[in-house]
């Protein structure tokens, strides 16, 4: 592999310098120009200085870079991405879908497959899907002859190569900016360097954990119990620092109750934690969980550092997935497939989960009367390898995944097909959030035998609760300048760039009161910088707290890419979804654009004005009925927290 990486990168060298010794020619109406987004400014403005260009076009995923791309080239006019991406994404979505099934038909069940950024269909981590898209949108762009001369930057070589390769193919004259050879050859030369790194941070915090695990067992007299005549329930769960409640007291962020409710039907509960970005050592979170009133599973207590080197082999083995030449749509994408190789082939957190089948053995080997398995459902690969332990080791007991999110329509990790479902890794029984998700997710793959309507841990609130209406009389004299907007970012710093970004632009000095709300663990001084301000404008605040405290005070909410969006709609709260410019919008509500059109995302300031004057200048007998009858849709989506619903848990 490491030959054939550098056949590869000295053949894009020597393929870049041939392009730079034709680009002097006279360029015609309808050429693209492909430009790498970490180009030196003045090489490119030499290059431009005698083009005529008509437009210029951002494709990556990084906002910072389109905030200084257009500094750069304010002169010429900005081809807007974020509605075309947003059609082309529902245009592509279920080819996609099946074409990853295709490829991963030789696989069968092995983990190196399911366990890959490819098999994985995750856009949040996988650019794979949004490059197809842009690559679409642009084809799309040359073939209507939308665009004349238009300067094309990319965020990556392996895409700008695909998309030259595939404007060539297809006809359409295509140049290079010289200097695009050297950012090439930089870019996959760094790749086998991050590959090594990535293995080495990885034994670092092998050596960690286990280090832990070792200390606070010695520290703490603890005799783990075998499980007895009762079955055993084990609780896979995300732990963040909010988890960790006084006097031992653990907060379930996933599974709020249900290691409670298990317990009354007389089942031994265990929970397996595994850390997300705690402010606390390893070591006080492991010596935090020993000392807890609860049973928790530590995996360290249960693997040797000898049964890492497994996980680690079958994580590199990704290098080689997929092996055959790739094709989409008719064209050859091999080229963005390469990169996607190593970085899989590199992703040491997944490694740590492979290290359950080994805990898992040893735990069936100990005598564990294992009945019940629940996790969270995403159809992620940190949830495979246990999947595939169980069948080995577990026979008898059940797996059961928890949908506990919203299914954006572009979060494609939710979506399979029955041949995936069937010969795949996917739990015994697939608990729904609600009677709507159900639908969804059948509509998505998951056969009808394998769903059950579950409970709305997280959300149960929703059904207690809704928004107080201000009476007609208290409207007639309320003014724009009463209301309240709730601005929600998320922890993606890009999404929330862009959010802020367009809320600034839109609301300085509008006459409300504006509250953002960032996620936990943004950090709010970052974030003002990279957007170049000192303080947020005068009719602005910060605010913290939990969302359906703020939701009974607000007026409007304003979201990108957040679940809070979906969460506030079946509250019954007005709601605006901004789009993105930079990536595909997760946005929850998009089910029902066509039904309520203000679920469609804005993508501009003005757009976002507009949507706010629209909401704030509303008749509040008309406000009143339309939030309701957009509340009483969205509830659809939920079910109570009752003994029917929280039955679905059982085997």
């Amino acid at each position: 592999m490491i030959q054939s990486i550098f056949k590869r990168i000295i053949s894009f060298f020597l393929e870049n310098i041939h392009n730079e010794s034709y680009q002097q020619l006279r360029f015609r109406e309808g050429v693209c120009i492909l430009a790498h987004e970490n180009m030196k400014e003045t090489r490119l403005d030499k290059y431009l200085s005698n083009i005529s260009l008509d437009s210029w076009v951002y494709l990556g995923r990084d906002y910072q870079k389109l905030m200084a791309w257009e500094k750069r080239l304010n002169y010429i006019p900005r081809i807007a991405t974020g509605q075309r991406l947003n059609n082309t994404a529902w245009s592509l979505r279920k080819p996609y879908v099946q074409w990853v099934d295709e490829m991963g038909k030789p696989y069968g069940r092995r983990l190196d497959w399911w366990t890959s950024m490819v098999g994985d269909k995750n856009t949040l981590s996988s650019p794979l899907f949004l490059y197809l898209c842009y690559i679409y949108l642009v084809v799309e762009l040359f073939e209507e002859r939308a665009v004349g001369n238009v300067l094309v930057i990319g965020e990556c070589w392996s895409f700008l190569r695909t998309l030259r390769k595939i404007l060539h193919t297809g006809g359409h004259r295509v140049n290079v900016v010289p200097g695009c050879s050297h950012i090439a050859l930089f870019e996959y030369l760094k790749l086998p360097v991050w590959f090594v790194g990535a293995w080495l941070r990885f034994v670092k915090e092998v050596l960690e954990y286990q280090k832990a695990a070792r200390i606070t067992k010695k520290e703490i007299p603890f005799t783990e119990k075998i499980p007895g005549t009762k079955p055993v329930a084990l609780i896979h769960t995300c732990v963040d620092e909010n988890c960790f409640g006084k006097n031992g007291q653990f907060h379930d962020r996933y599974f709020p109750g249900l290691a409670q409710w298990l317990r009354e039907q007389d089942y031994d509960v265990v929970l397996l934690p595994f850390l997300y970005q705690i402010k606390r050592s390893v070591t006080e979170a492991y010596r935090w969980f020993r000392l807890s009133g609860q049973r928790f599973l530590l995996p360290e207590d249960h693997v040797a550092i000898k049964d890492y080197f497994h996980c680690v082999i079958t994580i590199m083995r990704e290098i080689f997935i997929p092996r055959r030449s790739v094709r989409f749509h008719g064209w050859d994408v091999a080229s963005l497939i390469f990169p996607l190789r190593w970085e899989q082939a590199r992703n040491r957190a997944n490694a740590r989960f492979l290290s359950y089948i080994p805990m898992l053995r040893h735990l069936a080997e100990k005598g564990w009367n294992l009945s019940l398995f629940v996790d969270k459902f995403e159809n992620m690969p940190k949830e495979k390898p246990q999947l595939l332990a169980l069948e080995n080791y577990f026979p008898g007991a059940t797996s059961i995944g928890y949908q506990h999110a919203s299914l954006p329509p572009f979060m494609l990790k939710y979506t399979s097909t029955r041949r995936e479902f069937s010969e795949g890794l996917f739990p015994d029984i697939v608990v729904s959030n609600g009677p709507w998700f159900k639908e969804r997710l059948e509509a998505d793959g998951v056969p009808i035998e394998c769903l059950r309507v579950g409970p709305s841990l997280r959300y149960s609130y929703l059904f207690s609760e809704k928004k107080s209406p201000r009476s007609s009389a208290d409207q007639s004299h309320r003014k724009t300048e009463d209301a309240t907007i709730l601005i929600v970012l998320t922890l993606d710093l890009n999404t929330a760039l862009e959010l802020l970004s367009v809320v600034f632009n839109g609301l300085a000095n509008y006459p409300v009161k504006i509250l953002i709300k960032p996620h936990p663990m943004s950090d709010r001084k970052q974030i003002l910088q990279l957007l170049g301000h000192e303080t947020i404008p005068s009719n602005m605040e910060w605010i913290d707290g939990v969302m359906k405290d703020w939701l009974r005070r607000v007026d409007c909410v304003v979201a990108s890419g957040s679940a809070s969006i979906m969460e506030a709609a079946a509250y019954g709260v007005p709601t605006v979804v901004v789009g993105r410019e930079c990536g595909l919008d997760m946005n929850p509500l998009g089910w029902w654009e066509n039904t309520y059109p203000e679920f469609k995302p804005i993508f501009s300031p003005e757009g976002l004005r507009k949507a706010v004057d629209r909401i704030c200048q509303m008749a509040p007998e008309e406000m009143e009925k339309r939030t309701q009858e957009i509340r009483h849709e969205l509830l659809k989506c939920y079910s109570r927290v009752n003994n029917e619903t929280m039955n679905s848990f059982l085997p």
